[in-house]
């Protein structure tokens, strides 16, 4: 069982909106984000997630300021910020089976999983690019154009 959301900088309750569903934040650029969003849709069924980019308007509405500085994969559910590695355990955690199996990891202490997730992490554009778009229906992104923009 996972313990209570992380209690890195600025996690907790904040002034995003209540949703049904929780929200994975990626790096919009990042090809191997935009390719694990597409995983995370396909291995979503009951949808339980939502997508935004981290650089898209609902995240710079949205994510507190401390949060917007880190270069990492962020999760919101129920007025809870995530970051890291954790921020990977709680999205196993939305998954059926045998993903949802992954948050044995919360055996690890955070210290040692942040840092293989910082030291994957920061080679990711060396490694896979950018310019990669993930395909996701409209339904589920909550980067829709703002009212009045072309």
């Amino acid at each position: 069982m996972p313990a209570p959301l992380d209690k890195t900088p600025a996690s907790g309750p904040t002034s995003a909106p209540a949703l049904d569903r929780a929200v994975v934040l990626y790096d919009g650029p990042c090809t191997l984000c935009n390719k694990s969003v597409q995983w995370l849709y396909r291995h979503d069924p009951h949808e339980r997630l939502l997508f935004a980019s981290l650089q898209g308007p609902w995240a710079q509405a949205h994510v507190p300021e401390a949060l917007k500085t880190m270069d990492t994969v962020l999760f919101y559910d129920r007025g809870r910020w995530s970051a890291k590695s954790s921020a990977l355990l709680f999205i196993a955690g939305k998954l059926p089976f045998p993903w949802r199996a992954l948050q044995v990891f919360w055996l690890v202490p955070r210290f040692l999983r942040d840092f293989l997730y910082t030291r994957c992490a920061g080679r990711r554009y060396w490694i896979f690019g950018t310019g990669y778009c993930a395909l996701v229906p409209p339904e589920r992104l909550l980067d829709q154009p703002l009212e009045g923009s072309k």
